[in-house]
Parts: C-alpha cells; structure tokens; sequence
C-alpha cells in the first residue's frame, strides 16, 4: 500500500541462486524535515544472506543521497543533511520494462528480461532480442549506462528498433 508502481524480477545471489528483488517506489519519504515522493526504493525476498533481515523493509540507496551533503557528527551519533545543486534533480526508475546487458563479445545490447506490465511487455518485446537502435542511434555506441538514462524519463515516447523493427515505446 505504501509502495506504488513496481515490479518484480529475480536476480542471483552468491552461488548464483536466485530470489526475488522487488523494484517499485516509495509513495512518500519524509526524513530530517525533508519530504520526497515516488523515491526509488528495493525491497528483497530473499530467505538467506545479507539481503534477508527482518529489520530492514528496503533499501533507498544513492539516489536519495546524492541530492545532499552529508556530515557527521560521531561523538553526539548526528548526521546533518544540506541540499547540494543536485537536489531538485528527478529519481530515475526504470519506465520501460527492459533490463539491458551486453552480449558475451561486448558489441551488442541484448534484452534480458521484459518486466510484466510494462511499456515494454505491451509492445511484445522479447527476452534475448536485441536493441539495435534507441531514437536513431546505435545502442551498442550509445551504452548501457545512457541507456538506461534514456529508459528512466517516464512520460517520454523513445523509438527503439529490436530485432530491426521500429517500436515507438511511450514510457
């Protein structure tokens, strides 16, 4: 209820066994006097390791923190939060609905899993196909990393051609 869109996919642990993540966003933060909405946040399933404590729900991560500088105070256990020039910068979430990695030569984009419910499950794309093109230019050139920058701006239409077909994906 406290968690809005989201999904789920699995993800491997140590000894590559696999368990659940789940990706959606927090409704609403509020810390130190400050108050967020939609913040990214991961919440896990897994049964065993550091991702199983019954202490902790989720995990908000770098996102929410790169927005301030943080200085501690040991001796009194404080932290004081001050907005830096990236604090009204947007969280990035995943809109499309692809999970992108590179194929074993590193010269193709490959799609590795297609969340249920998505943009891109809508659209009928497959796990294993590839991402030639994202709004006219080379995946491969473009790079995981602005990729999913480019994935990440909901409301945005991207067209995308997988496989060589042209998609217009509205995120």
């Amino acid at each position: 209820d406290k968690i809005g869109e989201s999904y789920i996919y699995l993800v491997a642990g140590l000894g590559n066994k696999e368990y659940e993540r789940h990706q959606g966003k927090s409704k609403s933060l509020t810390f130190s006097g400050f108050q967020f909405d939609n913040v990214p946040v991961g919440l896990s399933h897994a049964e065993h390791g550091i991702q199983n404590n019954k202490k902790i729900a989720g995990i908000f991560g770098s996102g929410l923190l790169r927005l301030f500088n943080v200085t501690y105070n040991y001796a009194k256990k404080e932290m004081y939060w001050e907005k830096n020039k990236k604090y009204n910068v947007s969280f990035g979430f995943n809109a499309s609905g692809l999970e992108l990695q590179l194929d074993k030569e590193l010269n193709k984009v490959l799609i590795h899993k297609v969340f249920d419910n998505s943009p891109a499950a809508d659209a009928d794309i497959k796990i294993n196909s590839e991402l030639n093109e994202v709004n006219g230019r080379s995946a491969a050139d473009i790079g995981l990393p602005e990729l999913r920058k480019m994935l990440n701006e909901s409301g945005n239409t991207v067209k995308i051609k997988v496989d060589g077909k042209l998609i217009d994906l509205k995120l």
